[in-house]
């Protein structure tokens, strides 16, 4: 009988380590075109508070090369092709940011994607 509770202890534990992050999910945001740049798009995927994702506007589409959420709710990321940073404030479903492109900073407003 010693065996059942041991079980239930082990699977609650394993619940509570995969549990996801509160910022953990792919969101999508954009900005408004800036002369000759376009549209800006932001695809942001978090994972335990790593952020990984793209940068995509007319002069290509960068990945990010690093970023981490802080608990917070803010981040900062950098991506290719020069070292380019981006600043980010997630709150609820929702999120902005300032991303540097070859057309100066960008403000990005995006929200987390189903």
């Amino acid at each position: 009988m010693t065996l059942l509770p041991a079980l239930i202890a082990l699977t609650m534990g394993s619940a509570v380590a995969s549990a996801a992050g509160p910022y953990d999910g792919k969101w999508v945001g954009t900005a408004a075109e800036a002369g000759d740049c376009g549209v800006l798009t932001v695809t942001l995927i978090v994972k335990d508070n790593a952020i990984t994702g793209t940068v995509n506007g007319k002069h290509g589409t960068p990945p990010i090369d690093s970023g981490t959420v802080a608990p917070d709710g803010t981040a900062l990321v950098t991506y290719a092709p020069r070292a380019f940073k981006g600043n980010i404030r997630f709150t609820g479903n929702r999120f902005i940011g300032n991303f540097n492109s070859v057309c100066g900073v960008r403000a990005v407003t995006g929200s987390r994607s189903p």
